[in-house]
């Protein structure tokens, strides 16, 4: 394969201003020796600048970005080679793609949800108009959601809230990159209080629900990671919360072991719905709060060493 000539031809030189960039071309004629030498011989000839070249008019800011090669004639010697330029990178991209502050983003989502508090007791009919829609409501105590014997329902009531969500997104030098640390992270929540992006998450209110991260290469071809994490906000509690209820009572016996007793109607039946118990095994009175297991879902785990942003 041989290239017998290269010539630049200047007429077809070409440039563009634009509130979307500035770009450049250069043209080249390319005759091979014989038509078996096709395009990639024309469009990689001696003579015709390669990819990451400077443009001649403007060396401190454009470079080739790329170059093709298309037939001028049908003999398959004659080819075009056209170079594209355009503006070089900033200058502090580079092998310093991981310096770059990280992108943070707040948003929030949706969700079903038992509603065990509200703004205002229970009200009839006739006083629901009397109700302000003031936002000074919010700063009146939140009232337990129970029915006329002060009891929980059964099944609770359900209903729709809003959870806020911090999407971070940041680069990592490869040599500090750890992917061990998706699997330890990932669907976590917080053991300790933490400072994330501006927002203090109190202990178990923050779930890791995602964490992603792909590699990536700078102009300079050196490797980086782009790592985004996904962390919902509950400001209660990502624990789950059930109501402690059942069919049986239990107590220990002499000798350690427990005994269940079914629970009885009053036609001396078993009970076909549970009854609330009081957290030891017993009948939980009706005048008395209703008591709730917590069950850690999500394991728990402190999130200093992923150094998180404290601040937006």
């Amino acid at each position: 394969m041989s290239v017998e000539s290269v010539e630049e031809l200047f007429i077809e030189r070409s440039a563009d201003v634009s509130s979307s960039g500035t770009t450049a071309s250069r043209m080249f004629r390319v005759i091979t020796t014989t038509s078996d030498d096709g395009s990639l011989t024309a469009v990689n000839a001696s003579g015709v600048p390669d990819v990451g070249d400077d443009l001649p008019d403007d060396p401190d800011n454009m470079w080739a970005e790329k170059k093709n090669a298309s037939p001028e004639s049908d003999d398959g010697c004659h080819w075009k080679v056209k170079v594209d330029y355009v503006l070089k990178p900033p200058a502090q991209v580079g092998i310093e793609q991981w310096d770059k502050e990280p992108v943070i983003n707040f948003g929030y989502m949706a969700r079903s949800r038992v509603m065990e508090y509200c703004y205002h007791g229970s009200l009839d009919k006739t006083e629901v108009s009397s109700v302000s829609g003031d936002q000074n409501n919010r700063k009146t105590p939140l009232v337990k959601v129970t029915n006329s014997l002060h009891q929980p329902f059964d099944p609770p009531v359900m209903d729709e809230d809003s959870i806020l969500v911090i999407s971070i997104q940041r680069n990592v030098k490869h040599a500090n990159f750890n992917p061990t640390y998706l699997q330890t992270y990932q669907n976590t929540m917080n053991i300790q209080e933490e400072t994330v992006a501006g927002i203090t998450i109190p202990k178990f209110c923050g779930w890791i629900r995602d964490i992603k991260a792909g590699k990536q290469f700078d102009q300079n071809n050196a490797a980086y990671w782009n790592q985004t994490f996904e962390i919902l906000v509950d400001s209660t509690t990502w624990l789950k919360q059930v109501l402690d209820q059942g069919f049986f009572t239990g107590a220990v016996d002499g000798d350690g072991y427990m005994q269940f007793t079914p629970i009885k109607d009053a036609d001396n039946d078993p009970i076909r719905d549970p009854i609330m118990l009081d957290g030891q095994g017993q009948r939980n009175p009706a005048a008395n709060a209703a008591v709730y297991w917590y069950f850690h879902s999500l394991w728990e785990i402190a999130w200093g060493p992923l150094s998180l942003p404290g601040v937006y």
